[in-house]
Formats: structure tokens, sequence, C-alpha cells
């Protein structure tokens, strides 16, 4: 049924003005703002964009950074905030998460606060960690930034996909990308392309241990590709 996704147009988020993280201490001529003061840290951060650079002249690469966002727990590859002071990194986009949040898909219907300093295992992924987290101040659930993030309301457009994806509360189908069955996912209303949340939030880009260079999100459709390339490390392909 093409009528049973639960859409909530972006405009209406927009309508909710909620308390900033950040106090701007300075900006650019742009007005995007070089130097702040987050709530969740004592010093004050300042704006490093990502660097980009041509190896042997040919294709461009992102400067890899040694660090993790203290928010959200990935690598740093993109606009983010730094302490002069400390080894403390903000991606950009998790700095100006605000401090309370309306999260739709949350049951309780109350907002959620941003939380730090503590461990909890998040109510979304189930993943353990101690990074910053949106902690319910009625039932007191915990959801991690990468969670949040992907359940920002509005149809998003994911990797490689033209069309924009949907949240459907009641889906009971296959995830397009894993195979296994979930019983919410995003969807494609058009071409029924299905993505649950676990896949759906994955990030663009990592880094891994056992490799020095950034490890790049793909989808094949080749039905030979599984034949030639497999995994390094449990060697199935």
């Amino acid at each position: 049924d093409e009528h049973s996704y639960s859409i909530v147009s972006p405009e209406n988020e927009d309508e909710i003005s909620y308390e900033s993280s950040i106090t701007v201490l300075e900006s650019n001529d742009a007005r995007e703002a070089t130097k702040i003061k987050h709530f969740m840290h004592i010093h004050n951060l300042m704006l490093s964009p990502s660097v980009e650079r041509y190896e042997n002249g040919l294709s461009p690469s992102v400067e890899r950074y040694e660090n993790d966002c203290d928010g959200c727990l990935l690598p740093i590859l993109e606009p983010f905030y730094s302490c002069s002071f400390c080894d403390f990194f903000l991606h950009k986009v998790c700095a100006e998460l605000p401090k309370m949040k309306d999260v739709w898909r949350h049951l309780c219907q109350k907002l959620l606060a941003l939380i730090s300093d503590r461990v909890f295992r998040c109510r979304e992924c189930l993943n353990v960690c101690n990074a910053f987290a949106y902690e319910c101040c009625g039932c007191k659930a915990k959801k991690c930034l990468q969670c949040v993030i992907a359940l920002t309301p509005g149809a998003r457009i994911c990797l490689k996909f033209e069309h924009p994806l949907f949240y459907y509360r009641e889906y009971n189908g296959k995830c397009n990308a894993c195979g296994h069955t979930t019983r919410a996912a995003f969807r494609c209303k058009v071409c029924n392309f299905v993505l649950h949340l676990g896949c759906f939030s994955l990030p663009i880009t990592v880094l891994h241990k056992c490799d020095e260079h950034i490890l790049s999100l793909t989808d094949y459709d080749d039905n030979n590709y599984l034949e030639h390339h497999y995994c390094d490390i449990c060697k199935e392909s």
C-alpha cells in the first residue's frame, strides 16, 4: 500500500525552534561559525574544513585525520570543530544539533535531551557506546547520534539512489542491502527499494585499523561481482 508510509516534511521541523548547543564566538564572511562554545565542552572549538589533495595529479582524496568525532564516534572526514587544548572533535553536523530534539519515531512522544559522559545502549541500533546521545525526558530511553540523524524528518536520498526514501513504521519485508527481514524500513514508493535503519544509517566513509586508506560504502548490481571479490577479513564473498 503506497499510502501507508509515514511522511514528515522538512518544513514541519523548521517551524519549531530548539535551543542551540553552541554559542557562536566568531564567523567568516559567509556567516559560517568558525569559533564556537559547545555546552558539552569546557574549551572553545575552532572550525577545521576538510582538505582535498590530489595524489599524482590524478584522483582527489580526502585528508585523513587520525581522530573520531566525540559526538557520533565516526572518523573525522569532513568539516569539523576541534579543541586546541585537548583531543576533542565534533563533526560540524554533530556540533549543530540542538540541546532538545523531537525524534518523531520515538513512541513516548516527549522531547529528547542531548547528553554525554555516560555509557548507554542505543534504543534503535542496540549498540553500546559512550559518545553523545539523546535521552527521552520521559522514559529515559537513549538514542545515538547516528540513529537520530538518520531519523530526521522528511524524505532522504540514499547512496547512489535517486528516489527519496520514506519511513514505514509497519513495513514487513527484506532490506535490499543486507537481505535481512525488517519490521520497519525506509522505502521508495516508486520502485520499492528498501533499507532498514541499520543499513540506511551506515557512514559513507570509514577508517579501519587494518587498512591505512579510507573505505567507501558502495553497492554492486553486477551478478559476477561476488565471483571475483571477497571480504579480506572473513574471506567470504
